[in-house]
């Protein structure tokens, strides 16, 4: 009788585990009209305001660790343009190159465009390398497989790999004295609101 229960029980809750998580995943469109409604949100956003710039961080920086190919790519260009500092112990030139040509190389794998044309530029002009050390980054702009090609690039350690990046930079942002995430003055070409 025990045995019976037993087994009953791990049917009902193999079965129960498997509806949760059925509705647990978001489907392509619901994700879609979340990353839609949310992008919408962020643009009414104080951005004037450390609140409402850390809020845009948030926004992006959540659907960026989630995958988001386009959450990446934004996140690059307003890191990029100097309109949005993500958080941490140090937000020097250094700490924001790292961070916009991290993002830059694991977003060769978007096919964008402005993505390839700045890793072309990256490496010829903005940093210029070496025939021989700008070659696998440009193969990946011209690759085919351009994902395969950036999981290349992190095998060979050239970049970090995304999910060792994003935790570390969630790590930095979580320690005692880190700054949060800013928008500098002029950002988004908005003079900063006075409280």
């Amino acid at each position: 009788m025990r045995r019976r229960l037993a087994i009953l029980l791990s049917k009902l809750a193999g079965s129960l585990i498997t509806l949760l998580l059925a509705f647990a995943q978001p489907s392509s469109a619901q994700s879609d009209a979340d990353w839609a409604a949310g992008k919408a949100a962020v643009a009414r956003e104080s951005i004037g305001t450390p609140e409402g710039c850390q809020n845009i961080w948030e926004f992006y920086w959540r659907w960026a660790k989630n995958g988001s190919v386009e959450a990446r790519v934004e996140l690059w260009k307003l890191i990029s343009l100097g309109w949005l500092k993500p958080p941490g112990l140090n937000q020097d030139t250094e700490t924001l190159l790292r961070h916009h040509y991290t993002l830059l190389i694991h977003n060769i794998a978007s096919g964008e465009p402005v993505v390839l044309e700045a890793v072309e530029r990256m490496v010829t002009v903005d940093r210029p390398m070496t025939q021989s050390s700008a070659k696998p980054y440009l193969e990946c702009v011209r690759a085919r497989d351009k994902s395969a090609c950036v999981g290349s690039l992190v095998q060979a350690g050239l970049v970090a790999d995304f999910d060792a990046y994003a935790r570390e930079l969630d790590m930095l942002a979580a320690a005692p004295d880190a700054k949060p995430a800013s928008c500098p003055d002029g950002a988004f070409h908005f003079p900063r609101l006075k409280k």
